[in-house]
């Protein structure tokens, strides 16, 4: 097996808690140099999934703004 035509990537989850009364935005405290690093390029979907008690209630997907810490103009 030539090691030239293997494909490595990494993969991961951010699980995030929502507060209902903020609506369609929530805080991430992690930014651009951490598991958001590709956040910034546009047209990018995140997938997400609901999931309450363990279950998962919706795959339906929903817009939402979110926020987090600043540590330069990148993030």
């Amino acid at each position: 097996m030539n090691l030239e035509e293997l494909f490595f990537a990494e993969s991961g989850s951010t699980i995030v808690r929502f507060n209902p009364k903020k609506k369609a935005k929530t805080l991430i405290n992690d930014g651009t140099y951490g598991s958001l690093f590709d956040a910034g390029f546009p047209n990018i979907v995140y997938p997400s999934k609901l999931i309450t008690d363990r279950k998962i209630i919706s795959k339906k997907l929903t817009s939402f703004d979110f926020y987090g810490p600043t540590c330069d103009s990148m993030d």
